[in-house]
């Protein structure tokens, strides 16, 4: 099994496990808070497949799903994907969107992610607003002279030119106690 097939899996079994709550939730209880205090639990799963959303487009490194039609006019733009937002707007989100929406929406993105994985090549995104991971590491190398971790080594991550990369991803994995293939 390789880390994509194990991440595959671990996938399926978050859309699976929020696919499932979506289906035992009755449509009274979607606009209900469990405990006072918290958020109501059809925004919760909400959240959790806009968060999955998110993760699909910083991965893939395209546009969310939630950007495209028809999800893009039946989601409030003010709660993005629902983090850091206030509790006012994260109330509205499941007056605005219905529960049988929300599993619509993350079969779509279920879908999406899936097909991303069959991809038969590796795909760099060409477009750098989606590539979040990417940004990080260049603006961590481009401020610090290197990697976090990494001894300063930095890697020049221009397609192609990532052979100082995978020496600093070497030497993290040399020096951190836990990490897999660590020189012992």
């Amino acid at each position: 099994m390789t880390g994509i097939d194990v991440l595959r899996l671990l996938l399926l079994g978050s859309f699976g496990n929020i696919a499932g709550r979506l289906r035992e939730l009755s449509d009274d209880d979607w606009d209900r808070r469990a405990v006072p205090g918290t958020s109501k639990a059809g925004f919760i799963l909400w959240h959790a497949a806009r968060i999955l959303d998110w993760t699909y487009s910083s991965i893939a490194g395209v546009p969310e799903v939630a950007q495209r039609d028809p999800w893009r006019r039946r989601f409030p733009q003010e709660a993005m994907f629902g983090a850091g937002i206030p509790v006012s707007v994260a109330d509205g989100v499941t007056q605005a969107v219905s529960r049988t929406d929300t599993i619509a929406y993350l079969d779509d993105v279920k879908t999406a992610f899936l097909e991303w994985f069959d991809l038969p090549r590796v795909v760099r995104p060409a477009d750098t607003r989606y590539a979040g991971g990417a940004r990080v590491a260049q603006d961590a190398r481009g401020r610090k002279g290197g990697l976090p971790g990494a001894g300063g080594v930095g890697g020049d991550l221009r397609p192609g030119r990532d052979s100082r990369l995978a020496h600093a991803h070497a030497a993290v994995r040399r020096s951190h106690p836990r990490a897999p293939g660590r020189v012992r």
